[in-house]
């Protein structure tokens, strides 16, 4: 496994170059908000028509996946709604990560970029957040049957936390190279 990474904005989203950028959004988000919002810019306002017209909802769960135009270096798009803010809990935040990772599994993707869904709404510390991101992450991709894959995971963290966010990656992919 090789991780990465970046902070949220308009510069930084053309360092991105993995296979496939995990996106979300609330049901309310209107804007879209942080990276799905600088992504949203960057194509036109593309997203921003999909929520409008209905077909990204926003609601728990419901996903799109979608190309992109050459203003993005992904291939692809993997949209997910993340519920109503009022009603997100860790407990979402836990279930939203694994189907995350689920997807991207069905979808044979090793290289993918994501900002943690959801953070700004919960009232856990993000280093909680991003403990409870990696679990689900060894519970998904660190097994036998994908152990030999060559995954390579861009984080996308808020500057403000980006240091001490960036040092809990460092320590797994430390311990998961041990393996």
């Amino acid at each position: 496994m090789n991780f990465s990474m970046t902070t949220p904005s308009l510069a930084e989203l053309d360092e991105i170059h993995q296979d496939t950028l995990v996106l979300y959004h609330f049901l309310e988000d209107r804007p879209l908000k942080g990276l799905t919002g600088f992504v949203d810019w960057r194509i036109n306002g593309k997203l921003s028509r999909l929520v409008l017209n209905g077909f990204a909802t926003g609601a728990a769960f419901d996903t799109i996946l979608m190309p992109v135009s050459s203003r993005i270096l992904s291939k692809r798009l993997l949209l997910t709604g993340l519920g109503v803010r009022k009603e997100y809990s860790p407990d979402v935040f836990r279930l939203v990560c694994l189907q995350t990772l689920q997807t991207l599994l069905k979808l044979h993707v090793t290289s993918f970029a994501l900002a943690l869904p959801g953070i700004e709404g919960l009232k856990i510390a993000p280093r909680l957040a991003t403990e409870i991101f990696l679990t689900a992450l060894h519970q998904s991709f660190v097994t036998p049957r994908y152990n030999n894959l060559d995954y390579d995971i861009r984080f996308v963290f808020p500057p403000s936390h980006a240091d001490e966010l960036g040092e809990i990656v460092k320590n797994f992919e430390r311990q998961y190279r041990r393996r």
